[in-house]
């Protein structure tokens, strides 16, 4: 089987409604002719944040969480402190409102004080899978991808359905050509958001590891991955279709948009290589 070109997305977690956090920029691809997979090295935060914690119980006066969705919404990191503080200082064993405080701080680069937070939180509230996960991340943002996987994996022991947990391990996995351990993983994730291009991404990949093609390109399709403005996800998708599909009219579409829309130079070396396949 031919080399892959594998970008794959670590993807990232906070309580609250369930809601999808940035991504990290993806790495560009290598310049080494191969198509090697290569891991997000973002050093704030690489992974699914779980967006979504399991409901605690009410608490006097602070019972409802709109006021905070709100704050998280609005992006403002001192409104989202604040509020948390107001949530703390009803119930200092809060996991949502800790948690969506871890956030803030992994977001902010600093996953020693974060992974402190996400502890109290599971201390309060154990069997939370999306705060297991986000302790995950603590690790991955400190390049210690082997404490990382095994919280990853004590987060799915508790929810075996948890969509950020299953992303990040299998996004791990693909990273490392596991390719049929990725695409356990990913295919959670994928079910869970159909919409979310960097975790169909992900899972599409898996599928070309395994040999699936038209599974992966079915992936893309429904992922809306031919609108997407990102380079990576253009790219794989357009090696795809050119080198496992022969589909040479849609992957030249492909590979016209990225090099209308990048000016990178790696992407573009890499989009011109892959062009050379179809001419």
């Amino acid at each position: 089987m031919k080399k892959l070109l594998f970008l794959v997305f670590i993807i990232s977690g906070c309580a609250t409604e369930p809601q999808n956090d940035s991504v990290p920029a993806p790495q560009v691809p290598s310049k080494n002719g191969g198509n090697e997979v290569e891991g997000n090295k973002d050093s704030s935060h690489s992974g699914e944040v779980a967006e979504e914690a399991n409901e605690p119980a009410p608490q006097p006066g602070n019972a409802n969480y709109d006021q905070l969705k709100s704050a998280l919404d609005s992006g403002n990191a001192k409104k989202i402190e604040d509020m948390v503080v107001q949530y703390l200082a009803h119930n200092p064993k809060d996991s949502r409102a800790l948690n969506v405080l871890g956030v803030q701080q992994l977001k902010a680069n600093k996953p020693s004080t974060a992974r402190m937070i996400f502890k109290k939180a599971m201390d309060a509230d154990p069997r939370n899978a999306s705060i297991v996960n986000n302790y995950a991340l603590t690790y991955m943002a400190e390049n210690e991808e082997w404490r990382a996987i095994q919280e990853f994996k004590r987060a799915l022991e508790i929810d075996p359905r948890n969509a950020a947990a299953a992303a990040n391990l299998g996004s791990i996995h693909a990273k490392a050509k596991n390719y049929n351990e990725a695409r356990r993983w990913l295919e959670i994730a994928y079910d869970k958001n159909k919409s979310n291009v960097k975790v169909a991404n992900n899972f599409a990949l898996a599928l070309r590891g395994t040999g699936d093609y038209s599974a992966a390109k079915r992936v893309y399709e429904k992922s809306g991955a031919a609108e997407s403005k990102d380079m990576i996800v253009l790219l794989n998708y357009a090696y795809l279709l050119v080198e496992n599909l022969n589909d040479k009219t849609k992957g030249q579409t492909v590979i016209n948009k990225i090099k209308f829309l990048t000016s990178d130079p790696a992407i573009m070396e890499r989009a011109k290589m892959l062009e050379a396949k179809i001419k």
